[in-house]
């Protein structure tokens, strides 16, 4: 199945994606395929994969920060969902907690080691004082990343929480996709965000299991 983007007759403009899906020409392309085996197998698929794993598996999984500087106050982000206002929507996240072994008897040859945590997140109102808490040095006195996905009756909820103590911001990274490639249209203009702490915990909210552990670096 070929989706091109055509420039239009008599313009210079380019269809997008959505609009060259909803053209006769790509509909009656679409159509043949579905009545394809191909096309069969596919439904099958997605049919088979939402009775087994249901619509979690479909959904956006996003995460909220709700972030405080001690001094500063408020870090507060572009979220305007009822119960998040002011949070930091978190697009990407990841964290790395290592220990070092030995590849050939599998035995630790080092004690533990944390990397920064990092964050993905849109340009937004927060990103001047996310820059003003780095060069500052500024001490997070509040970081919890709420996880949410979708429960089985279809509804957000909080399942799982990453909380930072004694946290501080290391790097701030912007970037945007080249935007002149139709396929970056639905990419903003994005920042890399990265934090070091001295203690993390992780809470699985049903049940609220948790651990901790510490940095084990003197952050004054």
């Amino acid at each position: 199945m070929d989706f091109r983007v055509e420039k239009i007759e008599g313009g210079a403009h380019r269809q997008s994606y959505r609009e060259t899906i909803n053209n006769c020409k790509q509909a009656k392309r679409w159509r043949k395929f579905m009545k394809s085996q191909k096309g069969i197998l596919v439904v099958v698929f997605f049919v088979v994969a939402l009775f087994f794993w249901g619509p979690s598996v479909w959904a956006a999984r996003p995460a909220y920060l709700e972030l405080e500087g001690t001094s500063m106050g408020k870090i507060a982000g572009s979220c305007t969902i009822a119960g998040r206002e002011d949070t930091i929507v978190v697009l990407s996240f990841g964290h790395n907690l290592l220990v070092p072994t030995d590849p050939e008897s599998g035995l630790p040859t080092g004690s533990k080691k944390h990397s920064p945590l990092k964050i993905l997140k849109e340009i937004d109102k927060s990103s001047p004082l996310l820059y003003r808490a780095l060069v500052t040095n500024e001490t997070m006195s509040r970081f919890i990343l709420r996880f949410y996905r979708i429960s089985p009756s279809g509804s957000e909820e909080n399942y799982f929480t990453i909380e930072l103590e004694n946290a501080r911001i290391t790097g701030i990274t912007p970037s945007f996709p080249a935007s002149f490639l139709p396929q970056n249209e639905p990419y903003g203009h994005m920042e890399t965000v990265s934090f070091v702490y001295q203690r993390i915990t992780w809470t699985f909210e049903d049940g609220r299991i948790t651990s901790t552990d510490t940095w084990g670096l003197s952050r004054e």
